[in-house]
């Protein structure tokens, strides 16, 4: 979370003729004392005023001053400060210390929390910098001193809503709940082309919170305008797609309307209602088969296996060229490994409607005797022990990392992120169907069958970009995934 701090003197900015405003040393001990940044950014006018402490760190120093320098191996300057922002990702424990209205202005979107200092009077922070919307801010502590006021102040919770498409999925319905318990208001969107009406009321049971729900398709333009007419969208995180692979090969042109035309139309409506953020559920296919594993971000996309991945791949250089062309759009792409397990509560899981496409939800359907054995798909690929090796990663560990991408792009304007979002390492089948016998007591049967069109012998991710940047790890383990998982199961029954 970076931390912005300002000091003002007569409306003349952080500094008059190079000379600090006497209280800005006062204030610079109550910013050491509230901050614990590594990286510090400020203005120039405000280096030599930094506690000790402060400087010790690695600074760097903002100036439009191209002669201005700091005699100091440890700070270095940028003169671009609006270049410098868009292109360096910041971490939670970096700080920007901010003073002069020209600084501010270009900081302001990429901070969550202000400790801002101002002169008493009729002089307000906010008469003078435009941008600084006090309405967006709340209040955590005020001190007041004989001639400026200081206060500590964190950005407020939107009181609108996001838009959750396929919010009744195995995913959505997931993120839904981690939304609510965040203090996010949700509106949602699903046809239960592959979930269940009564999830809706499962959230509410977890959550004490209920969603704002429309049934219908996202191909449905007429329906998507009434939605973002009748709420007050802040932005929109996209489940709404088809997503076995092995199904997508049999109907191509099925998945690419679905999963394509729908998000066109989305687009489209976001554009016409000033919607300008959205989350984008991808996936770990648009790198093809010709990456090396782990999969990072800054590799090339394409040469997908299979329709599915195509889609996916689709829409990300769709969202891409938006961004490219429309500097009011910000988008967020996260590329999801594997997903599996279930909510803790028991109540809401991966329940497909149908033969189930994927791993988990089949071996919970032999686990319950509903199918007499797993297929496993080929045993001769080049793994440890033959069969797929994938990068599995809790449901709920997927669920809030979507809180996170909001905050990503909150306050921004064009910007375009890419995260994988794995556990940063691969199981096998087997590994699966062992860990699941051995946490719940159960049998598997299984048999090996043909390799499945479309698969890939192995893949899993490098997340540390999103370890990094997002300050989001995994924090549930394979036996959670397989344990939560059959706890959902059992409650089904």
């Amino acid at each position: 979370m970076l931390t912005i701090s300002i000091a003002m003197q007569e409306n003349k900015g952080i500094g008059y003729k190079g000379r600090l405003p006497w209280h800005l040393k006062e204030e610079l001990k109550l910013f050491k004392n509230n901050t614990i940044g590594k990286n510090i950014l400020m203005g120039q006018t405000t280096y030599e005023g930094l506690p000790r402490k402060l400087k010790d760190r690695h600074t760097i120093v903002c100036s439009i001053d191209p002669e201005y320098r700091v005699d100091d191996p440890d700070a270095e300057v940028t003169y671009d400060l609006k270049k410098f922002l868009e292109e360096k990702e910041f971490s939670d424990d970096e700080v920007i210390v901010c003073g002069g209205a020209s600084i501010y202005r270009q900081a302001y979107p990429y901070c969550q929390k202000a400790l801002i200092s101002f002169v008493k009077g009729e002089y307000e922070v906010d008469a003078y910098f435009s941008v600084f919307e006090m309405s967006d801010w709340q209040i955590d502590k005020e001190v007041e001193y004989e001639d400026f006021i200081y206060r500590e102040m964190s950005r407020k919770r939107s009181d609108k809503r996001i838009f959750v498409t396929g919010c009744c999925g195995y995913i959505g319905s997931h993120t839904t709940v981690e939304l609510l318990n965040e203090g996010y208001d949700v509106v949602g969107l699903d046809n239960f082309s592959n979930s269940q009406p009564d999830v809706l009321d499962k959230i509410t049971r977890i959550t004490g919170k209920k969603v704002k729900f429309y049934e219908g398709n996202m191909l449905d333009r007429e329906l998507l305008e009434r939605i973002f007419d009748e709420n007050q969208i802040e932005a929109v995180i996209d489940f709404a797609a088809y997503k076995a692979v092995g199904d997508s090969v049999r109907k191509p042109v099925e998945y690419y309307t679905n999963n394509v035309s729908s998000v066109l139309t989305l687009l489209s409506v976001m554009k016409e209602k000033d919607v300008r953020s959205i989350v984008f559920s991808s996936s770990a296919t648009v790198y093809g088969e010709n990456n090396p594993i782990p999969y990072r971000e800054d590799m090339p996309i394409g040469g997908t296996t299979n329709p599915y991945g195509t889609s996916k791949l689709f829409v990300e250089q769709i969202l891409k060229d938006l961004c490219h062309a429309d500097n009011t759009f910000n988008a967020c792409i996260l590329r999801y490994f594997n997903p599996i397990g279930a909510h803790e509560s028991g109540l809401l899981g991966e329940n497909p409607n149908g033969i189930p496409a994927n791993l988990m939800p089949y071996i919970d359907k032999v686990a319950l005797g509903k199918l007499e054995k797993l297929n496993v798909f080929g045993d001769d690929y080049d793994t440890k022990d033959g069969t797929g090796v994938r990068d599995y990663i809790h449901v709920v560990d997927l669920a809030k990392v979507h809180i996170r991408g909001l905050e990503k792009i909150a306050h921004k304007k064009g910007s375009y992120y890419v995260y994988n979002i794995g556990a940063g390492k691969g199981y096998s089948v087997l590994d699966i169907v062992n860990t699941y016998e051995k946490v719940n007591n159960v049998k598997i049967p299984y048999v090996i069958a043909s390799r499945r069109a479309g698969d890939l012998p192995e893949y899993y991710a490098d997340s540390s970009k999103a370890n990094r940047e997002l300050n989001w790890h995994t924090e549930k383990t394979l036996e959670d995934m397989c344990r939560d998982s059959y706890r959902f199961v059992l409650n089904c029954k």
